[in-house]
């Protein structure tokens, strides 16, 4: 019997016949083989099989393996595949001439080889499957070193030795090492069982809420001793009273590196570490929010920071990059007596915020032994050194970089540089001296005054820069642009493979087209044949910037990281003009976002968002082609503003280009129809929806596809402005039509029955609305998925219509559900879970649970604010809700005070008379109602108003 085997569970399902036995005897009889090795015997229960011959097919078992853990276990997830390889195939050679051929059979050598080129093979296949998903699929296997390693060399075990920890010593194995680590050790599931069969697809799961953990320090960290212990002398006592530590300098002094190595010596002090980047407010706000579900505190910044207030424990707080002015980082301390927190900035005035004994300190110079140190270190020549490099050593620091104070990036640049060119101390400081008259020649038109500082930090790193490939550089021009932390190697895949069918709306022209080439040119390298991504040929360019120290990879976190310094200045180094390069990078984060609406693609673009924020901050004029697809990131993120400003850019350029009816135009007309609604501006929303469908069912008849999207936007726009039996007929016609012409089961028509339930809702046919959103809630979960944003949309409209029935515990129950999904696929801050919250805090208010229906309220009505201001309509919303909390407590005067404001705002708002403004004037008079012996007057005023409104219809 051919020894393919399976692998073993206790208790054998009818699938898997074959002997339950030790993993050695799998092994044995795996690689036992005919000419070289006798039969393996497995005796199981009272039977015996004779394996022999593992055979072309079965060597690499990895196919197997997924086969039956997809059998044994098909409702799981696969985290992590792990595979090692014995090298490959080109590593085997048979020696012309040695006894041992002359033993061998030929047939028997030459299958050797087949045996090795076939596990490859298997190898190359699964790596196929898993093409689209990075940092599943790992594989190790020795790529150089042992051809000289003959057949009959199996005693040569120190030269095997030797050749594997040289490929474990190469930077890209130690990169894929350390990621598989990571991905083993976080057990996360990825991919579902049931696609392991074919080319796996990523599992749903959210990573754009993935909490930022603290990075480890550079492996080369150097020296800093005194000050490590003034820190910890510092920032130790923080169960017993507030201890805040400032490290200022200059930037690419060390201050990270300090702060991080700090963190890493005591980090059995603490009961939690939080990391937050301070590079942007967005950036803090994340890694604080992040921390808050870390921990399930809740679910805002504002929450981690209260938990934090409330804590007796030793924690300890790191906020690093704190070297922007419009930045204000006290928002983002805690309040309170306890705690420790350490601070990285290059603002000297933030050592204000310093609390306790020698707590801040300016990091400037290291010692002259500690730039030492850390250049042989990084050079790697701390072990054995002739005199005369040490000696030029010694003046390379005393000549170039003492001026500068033994800058600490500087230096870890030269002994990058000197490790990886192979070239002598000596001969790299008359290289330094020579480029540094060319450096300066290069960035003498910057408009900023270059000083010492400047010199040397630009000279290092043009010397680096000169050295590293075609694709390397490519790479750190397109990251310029970008954010500096954060950068994924999906952005780069995703835009590879959109580039190749490409088709913007508007006809590119002559320097679009130049973009594009040039775009492609710089991500072909990526790509197999095949049009796949090839992630290997990625990571060996990341691996040149890396090993020249030029970025580096947070493994923690599974990202990039550019030194600020070192960002800005990539954004000087390419040949183009910086309006040509932007456009580069604009079109790169442009192509890698589409418009689909699935979780992968919905967790995408949220987190490429901060990378967008960016650019446009550089890019006052992106082209409508871009302005589109940067579009769809802020309407994931519920950003509507600034989505109205990019969908204006792209109307304005499809009319100019295009034409006012052309179908691309009127897409952007019903996009910034569909802002202007989420803004609350539902007079501009209807006079645009209503041009949209009029030259829609002229152009393209009643029944084509948009034309029913655009009469959709505009029924939702008369629901939004209490018109119901508007919206209904226009519902009812969409429905009817979109069932007939494309099937129950379209988005159209589930769109449209989604919609016409809330309608028969608001206008208190609640048992129509029921059975409506029951079945439209199935239908969602069967053709989108559990968790989609539209099951949930669904599934909140069918809460409230149980809230409305008096159902309150199955409200309740149900909003619950929504909000918790909302929160980890949409966050926090996003719309649709700002309107789970408020609905959740109807039901606690109906149960009578008013303490934790005010705390939601207030939370909402604080975020509305703050996003949308304090007219917005759901603004008024919020603060009525939240007036009626009040009254139910008692609370009259708060309530009568918030509901006045309601009602005379609404007023400007919405007009006298709307359905909305009537609703908070009947809340005020329930609350005037509640104080009749003091409001009587305002109470009789207040309903005939309402009276005289009911009867006018």
């Amino acid at each position: 019997m051919r020894a393919r085997l399976a692998s073993f569970a206790p208790t054998k399902p009818p699938f898997n016949q074959m002997p339950d036995c030790r993993l050695w005897e799998a092994a044995s009889a795996s690689m036992a083989h005919p000419e070289l090795f006798k039969a393996v015997d497995i005796v199981d229960t009272f039977t015996q099989e004779s394996f022999v011959d593992g055979g072309l097919g079965c060597i690499n078992p990895t196919a197997h393996v997924l086969a039956e853990v997809k059998a044994l276990f098909p409702n799981r997830h696969l985290s992590a595949l792990v595979c090692i390889g014995a090298g490959h195939s080109s590593t085997i050679e048979i020696p012309e001439v040695s006894w041992f051929k002359n033993l061998m059979p030929n047939l028997v050598l030459q299958a050797t080889k087949r045996i090795a080129e076939d596990a490859e093979e298997v190898a190359h296949n699964i790596a196929m499957r898993f093409r689209s998903t990075s940092g599943v699929y790992f594989r190790f296997s020795v790529d150089q070193g042992m051809q000289s390693l003959a057949s009959s060399d199996w005693e040569k075990l120190k030269m095997v030795t030797a050749h594997t920890r040289a490929y474990l010593h190469q930077a890209r194995t130690n990169l894929e090492m350390n990621q598989a680590v990571r991905v083993i050790g976080a057990r996360r599931g990825v991919i579902q069982m049931k696609y392991v069969d074919g080319e796996i697809r990523g599992s749903e799961r959210d990573t754009a809420n993935s909490v930022k953990l603290c990075p480890t320090p550079t492996p080369v960290f150097t020296g800093r001793e005194d000050t490590i212990s003034q820190i910890v002398e510092c920032i130790s006592h923080g169960d017993k009273r507030r201890c805040v530590f400032v490290l200022y300098g200059l930037g690419g002094s060390g201050k990270t590196q300090l702060a991080l190595k700090t963190v890493e010596i005591t980090q059995n002090m603490w009961s939690d570490i939080i990391f937050v980047d301070a590079t942007t407010n967005e950036t803090a706000m994340a890694s604080l929010t992040s921390f808050a579900k870390q921990k399930k505190i809740s679910d805002s910044y504002e929450n981690a920071l209260n938990w934090l207030s409330s804590r007796h424990e030793r924690w300890l707080m790191v906020i690093d990059n704190a070297d922007d002015p419009s930045v204000d980082i006290n928002q983002y301390l805690p309040e309170g007596i306890t705690g420790s927190i350490l601070i990285t900035t290059r603002i000297e005035q933030y050592a204000l915020l310093a609390r306790g004994q020698n707590s801040d300190c300016r990091v400037a110079k290291m010692r002259p032994e500690e730039g030492l140190s850390l250049l042989l270190k990084l050079a790697r020549l701390e072990r054995e050194i002739p005199e005369e490099e040490r000696a030029a050593a010694v003046q390379l620091l005393e000549s170039v970089y003492k001026s500068v104070g033994y800058l600490a990036l500087a230096i870890v640049q030269a002994g990058a540089y000197i490790f990886v060119s192979k070239r002598s101390i000596k001969n790299y400081l008359d290289m330094l001296i020579q480029h540094r008259e060319e450096t300066l020649e290069k960035y003498k038109r910057l408009p900023a005054r270059m000083d010492s500082y400047n010199r040397t930090v630009y000279t290092t790193w043009h010397m680096s820069y000169v050295l590293l490939g075609r694709s390397a550089r490519q790479l750190l021009h397109l990251m310029g642009f970008m954010h500096h932390t954060g950068i994924k190697e999906d952005t780069f895949r995703r835009a590879a493979i959109s580039l190749s069918s490409l088709k913007p709306e508007i006809p590119a022209t002559k320097s679009e087209i130049k973009v594009q080439e040039h775009l492609v040119e710089c991500l072909r390298p990526y790509l197999h044949p095949n049009g796949s991504w090839n992630s290997s040929v990625f990571i060996d360019s990341m691996t040149e910037l890396l090993s020249y120290s030029l970025m580096s990879y947070d493994k923690v976190n599974d990202e990039y990281t550019l030194h600020v310094l070192v960002h800005d200045w990539a954004r000087t180094l390419t040949a183009y003009h910086s309006d040509i390069t932007i456009e580069h990078t604009a079109l790169l984060l442009a192509t890698s976002i589409d418009y689909e609406e699935t979780m992968e693609s919905l967790t995408y673009k949220r987190m490429i968002e901060v990378h967008v924020n960016r650019l446009l901050e550089k890019h006052a004029q992106p082209t409508a082609n871009v302005t589109a697809l940067f579009s769809q990131v802020y309407e994931c993120t519920g950003k509507y503003t600034a989505k109205l400003i990019l969908d204006r850019l792209t109307l304005d350029g499809r009319r100019q280009a295009l034409g006012e009816e052309h179908c691309a135009t009127l897409i952007s007309k019903k996009d910034v129809a569909y802002d202007y609604l989420q803004l609350g501006r539902y007079t501009e929303a209807v006079a645009l929806l209503q041009q949209v469908v009029e030259i829609r069912k002229r152009v393209s008849g009643d029944g084509h596809c948009e034309t029913l999207k655009a009469m959709q936007k505009l029924a939702d726009t008369y629901y939004c402005l209490a018109r119901y039996a508007d919206a209904r007929s226009f519902q009812a016609c969409i429905f009817d039509t979109s069932s007939r012409v494309y099937g129950e089961d379209h988005p159209n028509t589930l769109d449209s029955m989604h919609s016409l339930a809330l309608t028969y809702q608001a206008q208190g046919q609640y048992d129509r609305a029921e059975a409506l959103l029951l079945k439209v809630v199935d239908d969602y979960k069967r053709v989108k998925g559990e968790e989609h944003p539209h099951t949930m949309d669904s599934m909140h409209g069918l809460a409230s219509t149980y809230y409305h029935q008096a159902r309150y515990s199955e409200a309740e129950s149900m909003q619950e559900h929504v909000l918790a999904v909302r929160k980890r696929r949409q966050g926090d801050e996003h719309p649709n879970t700002l309107i789970a919250m408020n609905e959740l805090a109807l039901a606690y208010s109906a149960k009578g649970r008013y303490g934790e229906a005010e705390e939601l309220q207030l939370k909402v009505l604080n975020i509305r604010k703050r996003a949308y201001g304090k007219n917005h309509p759901e603004t008024l919303t919020c603060m009525s809700n939240l007036a009626c909390t009040y009254r139910d407590q008692g609370r009259y005067e708060e309530a009568e005070e918030l509901g006045k404001q309601v009602v005379d705002t609404g007023e400007h708002v919405f007009g006298f008379r709307h359905q909305l403004r009537l609703l908070h004037m009947r809340n005020l008079l329930e609350t005037y109602g509640a104080m009749i012996d003091r409001r009587r007057e305002e109470y009789g005023i207040l309903q005939e108003q309402v009276k005289e409104w009911e009867a006018s219809g």
